[in-house]
């Protein structure tokens, strides 16, 4: 059985998730975000007709040990009643407010979700109400107007051109109130269409080298690069020679490397689960002299000089800002270098193999019902014909 000083404790996991369990149904599912620190979940395991639930039924800390085997005994209780399926998600403590305005309803609301969304879901919703939302806390929600709204915060992003983060706001808003509809303290929602007041914008790129003259600048990057530490040349060239998105760069792991089958298994890329990236001759060496130079040795390929974690995203971006790149060439934009040569050899490297370097989806979803190959043999070859390109500078 697990106990609070026990719990208290762990500062650290073996790998991106771990189960640790308090009884036969009652366990807590640690996982470890993106940057390395760590989210505590509670579940309630059970099983009908041979068929295994796990029921999310709060977060630690702030449901206790104690509260969590509470519930639990009336989760056991209620399924020897009834033999069905348990509903989705249970909540605690939930209490209509003492009065209706945004405030207080909003509160609810986020009490309302914490166990049905991810950590980092709920965080955005918390972070998005404390900077925003919370400047119509008075407000009792039955007069919530578009008008209001719009003068307190919308037009404002607007005119800082924050755009999407606006319509992210508005539809968040648009929830909220359809949330107030259901337990009776709203008839209408005059907030439905707020995010047509929100211009579209223009489609931004992320900044890459120039196309036209991809040779030239791409010479003249790499001459940069082979002069900082061997550490920022080891995270450039991994990213130049796998593609892959900051984030997913950062957090590859040791355990995921297999040199003998030249592959990098990526847990969890933005569009798919699973994929692997063919190792070339080059991206085995920097791989292997990244491994020699980590300041800390833990599961992470690109230790960070703490204890666990892991270098932070922005930090191909930092190095890149910090000579002479900014607003030239961003870390996203590297994966652009790689596709815009790919889209030179297309007698080569078939759109569809291209695309799919960058894991990105490939046709619609019919299409991609049949066509189920990750082209990893297809892939090995196009980035190879990459890597020899880089290493011929």
């Amino acid at each position: 059985m697990l106990t609070e000083k026990y719990l208290k404790s762990v500062k650290s996991i073996d790998g991106s998730e771990l189960l640790l369990s308090d009884s036969a149904h009652l366990k807590l599912r640690v996982y470890k975000t993106s940057n390395g620190s760590l989210t505590f979940t509670w579940l309630y395991r059970y099983k009908i007709k041979s068929k295994v639930y796990k029921q999310r039924i709060g977060i630690y800390p702030d449901m206790t040990l104690a509260e969590a085997r509470a519930i639990c005994v009336e989760l056991d209780a209620k399924l020897l009643e009834t033999n069905e399926p348990l509903q989705p998600t249970i909540q605690r403590n939930i209490r209509k407010p003492n009065c209706n305005s945004v405030k207080s309803l909003f509160e609810q609301y986020i009490d309302f979700k914490r166990y049905a969304l991810r950590d980092s879901t709920l965080h955005k919703i918390q972070k998005a109400y404390k900077a925003e939302i919370s400047k119509l806390d008075n407000l009792p929600v039955k007069d919530l107007e578009p008008s209001i709204v719009l003068k307190t915060i919308i037009n404002r992003l607007i005119e800082e051109n924050s755009l999407d983060y606006a319509r992210y706001i508005a539809n968040l808003l648009n929830r909220f109130c359809e949330y107030c509809i259901d337990i009776g303290e709203l008839k209408i929602n005059r907030l439905e269409r707020l995010n047509r007041a929100i211009p579209a914008g223009k489609a931004r790129h992320q900044p890459s080298l120039n196309a036209d003259n991809l040779e030239g600048e791409l010479k003249e990057l790499l001459s940069m690069i082979k002069t900082k530490p061997l550490s920022s040349q080891c995270l450039f060239f991994v990213s130049l020679l796998t593609l892959l998105r900051p984030s997913e760069i950062v957090g590859i792991q040791l355990k995921n490397i297999d040199l003998d089958n030249k592959v990098i298994l990526i847990e969890q890329t933005k569009t798919t689960d699973g994929f692997k990236v063919p190792i070339s001759p080059l991206l085995q060496y920097w791989l292997e002299t990244q491994i020699t130079v980590r300041p800390v040795d833990n599961e992470f390929l690109f230790s960070s000089k703490t204890i666990s974690g892991h270098v932070s995203s922005d930090s191909m971006s930092k190095l890149l800002r910090e000579n002479g790149y900014r607003d030239k060439l961003v870390s996203h934009g590297i994966r652009s270098i790689g596709r815009n040569w790919m889209a030179f050899h297309e007698d080569q490297i078939p759109f569809s193999v291209a695309e799919m370097c960058l894991t990105h989806v490939v046709g619609n979803e019919v299409t991609r019902a049949y066509f189920r190959t990750d082209l990893l043999e297809e892939r090995r070859n196009a980035m190879n014909m990459w890597s020899k390109y880089v290493g011929s500078f």
